[in-house]
């Protein structure tokens, strides 16, 4: 613990580990989630955690449904693969967030499909992020990927452009076009003479585009393909030097440094939805659970309530972890929803004003009763109560049983996720 100012309410937490953070507090779910829409992929690197390409891709109507049912729970996503760009209805998914910039993408193979202004421009106006893979500049990059279609460092610098250009256009109608450019550097024996080169020339990127906002420079995990690779690991002092010339020549650019050593514990910092029909957390060590089987919100409760808990137990097994199956355990609670829906909502400067035109009833919130309601029409009643603390439901519930008798809400009974049954494994 680093600071604690208010008891439970505000704590600065220092960990080395998300996992003592989960465990410290009870973390029971995420926001975001990565969606692998294929794990088709042009390179077969050496050191992929998922043994890719594998001919498997999501069937479209499994994934219209399953981007409509992730923000209902309130979990956003970012697609992946293999590369993305291989899936044949990339575009079509991206249109759907066209103007929102609701994605971010992570491009295995450079994005292979990128290969047209109109293609990038919507690449920018549909996500918030993109991370390019880019691990050399001849004949070791060939080798780490097992293909010569090596188009990274062109494609970062049309997306840097482009990005400038969006930025230009967009000036006289926006303070700002924020993007976070990323691009992945794998470091193994057979690239790494090649690394200082690769970094130079995005340097001169960097120098023309302020492009790319982070380089991540790793040592692989070794994990999938790695593990039959193993001898083509970088020896970590190597890596060292390695990191230490770049922090002196290229100390203007943003280099990130993972050396990835040791056995790592297993973390649910990294859940993956895959089309091959299941959840994975932490690059594929742990499989959680089948989405076809169960709904994607009941998987990602289960890993973080039980995951870390049965992972734990057999994390020095050199194998894919696979949770056992569980029964979600559902209870009855209540929620408020708005039920007048005529209503004319108007905000103040502390407050909202609620109108009702055909009654002539103006409704005032002040100050914090206004958020405390707008929690209560979207949480539960008994989760709703944790979120206000330390103010007492009391204090609230006289307001919020004077607008359901005026009409403006009602009350629905809801099933709420509780618990789960763990199936007994009969492995």
């Amino acid at each position: 613990m680093v600071v604690d100012m208010t008891g439970d309410l505000f704590k600065v937490y220092k960990y080395s580990n998300l996992r003592d953070l989960f465990e410290e507090f009870g973390v029971t779910s995420t926001t975001s989630v990565n969606l692998s829409l294929t794990q088709k992929c042009n390179w077969k690197c050496i050191f992929c955690y998922k043994n890719c390409p594998k001919p498997i891709q999501f069937d479209p109507d499994d994934l219209l449904a399953m981007i409509r049912v992730l923000p209902m729970y309130g979990i956003s996503f970012g697609i992946t693969g293999g590369e993305p760009t291989l899936y044949p209805y990339w575009r079509n998914l991206l249109k759907l967030f066209y103007g929102t910039r609701g994605l971010s993408i992570i491009t295995q193979a450079s994005g292979i499909r990128l290969k047209t202004d109109e293609d990038i421009q919507l690449l920018l106006l549909a996500t918030s992020s993109c991370k390019i893979s880019i691990h050399g500049v001849g004949r070791g990059a060939i080798e780490v990927t097992k293909s010569r279609a090596q188009k990274g460092l062109a494609f970062l610098k049309k997306l840097a452009d482009e990005w400038n250009k969006t930025i230009e256009s967009l000036e006289r109608r926006t303070n700002s076009f924020n993007y976070k450019i990323t691009v992945n550097v794998a470091v193994l024996k057979e690239n790494v003479n090649e690394i200082p080169v690769l970094i130079e020339r995005i340097s001169e990127i960097y120098d023309e585009y302020g492009k790319p906002d982070k380089i991540d420079i790793f040592r692989p995990e070794i994990m999938g393909r790695m593990k039959k690779n193993i001898k083509s690991v970088l020896e970590l002092n190597k890596f060292i030097e390695l990191c230490r010339e770049l922090k002196s020549v290229f100390s203007d650019l943003p280099l990130v440094f993972n050396a990835n050593y040791g056995n790592p514990s297993i973390n649910i910092d990294c859940l993956e939805i895959e089309p091959d029909g299941y959840l994975y957390a932490d690059m594929h060590r742990l499989k959680v659970g089948s989405w076809k089987k169960h709904k994607v919100h009941e998987l990602i409760r289960y890993a973080y309530t039980y995951g870390l808990k049965i992972a734990k137990q057999r994390e020095n097994e050199d194998c894919l972890i696979e949770l056992p199956d569980f029964i979600p355990i559902y209870e009855k609670d209540t929620i408020y929803r708005l039920k007048n829906k005529e209503l004319r909502f108007f905000t103040t400067n502390d407050g909202i004003v609620i109108v009702d035109s055909d009654k002539h009833i103006s409704y005032i919130l002040r100050g914090l009763i206004h958020r405390f309601i707008e929690i209560f029409t979207r949480y539960p009643l008994k989760r709703a109560v944790e979120l206000i603390k330390p103010i007492d439901l009391k204090v609230i519930k006289p307001i919020l049983d004077y607008l359901e008798q005026e009409g403006i809400f009602e009350k629905e009974e809801v099933e709420i996720l509780r618990d789960f049954e763990i199936k007994e494994d009969k492995k």
